[in-house]
């Protein structure tokens, strides 16, 4: 199994963590999931052949790692992030919900 890719990047006020790894040889798939607020808004798995060398797995790991994080930069899961957070602040009860209300006002602002 090699290391994988963690890259946190920025796009219109929205921390977004995109994770790209290796599953390993047992179960030859590469998978890359895309987070924001510890929601997982898109992912993308890519089957592998089992006896590919390590640098050719690298560069595949490497390229939809990449891939992902133009898509991301793009503003192309920023609706499935509104939405997580929207969630969110639906299952928000009681003294948080102050605190909640501030973060999205100043979200708007």
């Amino acid at each position: 199994m090699l290391q994988g890719f963690n890259t946190e990047i920025e796009v219109e006020g929205r921390r977004f963590h995109v994770q790209t790894e290796d599953k390993g040889r047992q179960h030859p798939v590469i998978e890359t999931l895309v987070y924001c607020g510890g929601a997982i808004v898109a992912s993308r798995k890519t089957p592998y052949a089992a006896e590919l060398e390590d640098v050719e797995l690298l560069e595949l790991m490497r390229r939809q790692h990449r891939s992902l994080l133009q898509a991301t930069r793009g503003g192309q899961y920023q609706q499935q992030a509104q939405a997580s957070e929207a969630e969110r602040y639906r299952s928000v009860r009681g003294a948080e919900l102050d605190r909640v209300v501030e973060e999205f006002l100043k979200r708007l602002a």
